[in-house]
């Protein structure tokens, strides 16, 4: 290694076979010759470094790459950054942190502007791999029960979570289970930012973001404009608006407490119906629940209740809802009421003593305590 490399600090990150191959195949002179490893010292962009083997006698060079190039070089992403994008993809944690712990370890990573185009590519292509897995599923599902070629009833397990907790999340997803085989068949993201917005609102004024934002629209990251808590509710009725095109009817619906995402599909099935029917091929996105029972439950060119979403509560939620209400009940009847005026007599002198209005705990009609075994 030459004094000119030791001079400056630079790590880098190598892959052991690749360096090993390059090694061994370098020239170097069989009389007095010797290896002489010259580091790439220069400012580097991203994880990936040109260094040089030199043969000390006839001065003959060799070029060695931490990891093995992918041709073209400049024009190519080179397979440590490939690697570093698919861990933050993986991970989910931001660009700044990911920068702030390699620079933490003498590292460079590249510009946040081309990492996070790299890395909503890798995004998308995980997106259309998890599209083509569920139709296979779906595909699956119906070719074992035999209804390839019809709406096929089934009932799935929903639920939404956030990036975050408390409501305050900028990304929400809400994904649907297929309750009989286990497995996931649908999810919906949602999203309150774009990061390629923020960015591009930060350099570019007013007027050119406007003209920089038309073409960027059809492939914005954000796609909902409402509360965080309002995501499970909307990302429910995407879910639903594709069921028939997948080829399913999400008859029974096994959810959380939650009762507003069920409201806004409970009669979505009976209102597309009678969309079809009066020939019209706008989308119903929300139906008022007063408004929809009449007309859903009476209707028979509609298919009546054999169209409309069943809620059918998980036993887990509804254990602990009961256990809550059980826990304050008991909180209630068990503490300490004031004492009756004849209590109060018996426990004048205690009671002046201590200066405090006499209490008495409650009973029940056959006079045993509240929570003391079977009353």
């Amino acid at each position: 290694v030459t004094e000119e490399s030791i001079s400056f600090k630079t790590t880098q990150i190598f892959d052991i076979d690749h360096f090993q191959q390059v090694f061994n195949n370098a020239h170097v002179c069989s009389e007095n010759g010797r290896l002489e490893f010259i580091a790439d010292t220069s400012p580097s962009v991203g994880l990936c470094h040109c260094n040089t083997l030199r043969c000390t006698n006839c001065g003959k060079k060799t070029p060695v790459t931490n990891f093995a190039s992918i041709d073209p070089v400049k024009s190519v992403q080179q397979e440590p950054n490939t690697l570093l994008v698919i861990a933050v993809a993986t991970t989910g944690i931001s660009y700044n942190a990911t920068k702030c712990i390699m620079s933490t370890l003498g590292l460079s990573i590249t510009s946040e502007v081309a990492f996070l185009h790299q890395l909503h590519k890798y995004y998308d292509a995980l997106h259309f791999f998890a599209a083509q897995k569920f139709q296979q599923i779906i595909c699956e599902l119906k070719h074992k029960y035999k209804k390839q070629k019809q709406i096929m009833n089934v009932t799935i397990s929903l639920d939404g979570t956030w990036k975050r907790r408390g409501h305050v999340s900028n990304y929400g997803i809400v994904f649907l289970i297929h309750v009989d085989s286990g497995k996931c068949i649908d999810y919906e993201v949602l999203s309150l930012l774009c990061e390629k917005c923020n960015i591009r609102k930060a350099t570019l004024s007013s007027k050119q973001f406007k003209k920089w934002y038309q073409k960027h629209q059809p492939y914005c990251q954000k796609n909902f404009n409402g509360t965080s808590k309002s995501m499970e509710k909307i990302g429910t009725m995407k879910l639903f608006e594709r069921s028939l095109a997948n080829g399913l009817r999400y008859r029974s619906m096994l959810c959380d407490g939650d009762s507003s995402a069920y409201e806004a599909i409970k009669y979505y099935y009976i209102n597309k119906e009678q969309q079809q029917i009066l020939g019209s091929d706008e989308d119903m996105h929300s139906v008022d629940s007063k408004d929809s029972s009449g007309e859903g439950s009476d209707g028979e060119e509609s298919g009546g209740e054999d169209l409309l979403v069943i809620k059918e509560d998980c036993i887990n939620h509804v254990t602990k809802r009961v256990m809550k209400h059980l826990t304050k009940l008991k909180q209630e009847k068990t503490q300490r009421i004031p004492a009756t005026t004849t209590t109060m007599k018996s426990s004048t002198s205690l009671s002046s003593s201590k200066k405090q209005p006499a209490r008495q705990q409650q009973l029940l009609d056959d006079n045993k305590k509240w929570g003391d075994g079977v009353g």
